[in-house]
């Protein structure tokens, strides 16, 4: 044939050309080994381990499928187990092509990145919330703290001790002191704050319990004194 002809042309044999072949693959393939350097070892374990398993699960599911279906080979006059053997070698020996196909196939095509450099981390600034030497403190709740002191200072004209309690207040010329509680705007206590204002002696008015009045039934004696029903009384109409 044609190809025998151009083998003759260059004076080579078809054995010789496919041993030339097999030994420029031999080549190329210890050489990309050796481009892998000292991941030489780890990169070839993984990729053969890796098919390995892939492939030894494909036989065996392959292998359950030739169990499953071998007994039909004594229709054919055939021995189940004779053909079982057979057809399992065979199924064995088609294994070990393909691991050494695919091995080979993905030892060519192997290639090691290069880690990306992460950016050095930016130093960062540390915020102190906690107090100052002073007590006073550079968080968000001391600068709630030192607006609420500043406006108490403002509404009364007096000053805040380190507790944040207001101190002695005092309206007008020789005016009695007195404690106002903090939050205050102008002496009158908050909305939010449940405290009254106390008088020097720490006295706190105490508020009286709002009881609900039972209204009288209908055909209960007014309350007003009448003496009549409550129903013909000031319960009219109701």
């Amino acid at each position: 044939d044609e190809a025998d002809e151009a083998d003759e042309d260059h004076g080579l044999e078809v054995h010789e050309i496919h041993q030339m072949a097999v030994d420029a693959v031999h080549e190329q393939f210890h050489r990309k080994i050796d481009g892998f350097g000292e991941h030489a070892e780890g990169v070839t374990s993984y990729i053969m381990l890796s098919v390995i398993d892939g492939k030894w699960k494909d036989h065996l599911y392959d292998l359950d499928h030739l169990k499953a279906s071998i007994g039909f080979r004594g229709w054919g006059q055939k021995d189940p187990l004779v053909e079982y053997k057979k057809e399992a070698y065979e199924m064995f020996v088609d294994l070990m092509d393909d691991l050494r196909g695919t091995v080979g196939n993905l030892l060519f095509k192997a290639q090691i990145g290069q880690p990306r450099q992460q950016p050095p981390p930016q130093p960062q600034k540390i915020q102190y919330s906690g107090p100052t030497e002073d007590g006073t403190g550079t968080g968000a709740l001391a600068r709630a703290a030192a607006a609420r002191r500043a406006q108490t200072q403002q509404g009364n004209g007096g000053t805040v001790d380190d507790l944040g309690m207001a101190k002695s207040v005092r309206s007008g010329e020789g005016g009695e002191g007195r404690t106002v509680p903090l939050g205050s705007v102008g002496g009158v206590p908050s909305p939010q704050d449940p405290r009254e204002l106390a008088t020097n002696r720490g006295e706190e008015r105490v508020r009286e319990p709002v009881t609900a009045i039972k209204e009288p039934g209908r055909n209960e004696a007014c309350p007003c004194g009448s003496g009549k029903k409550y129903k013909k009384c000031h319960g009219r109409g109701a």
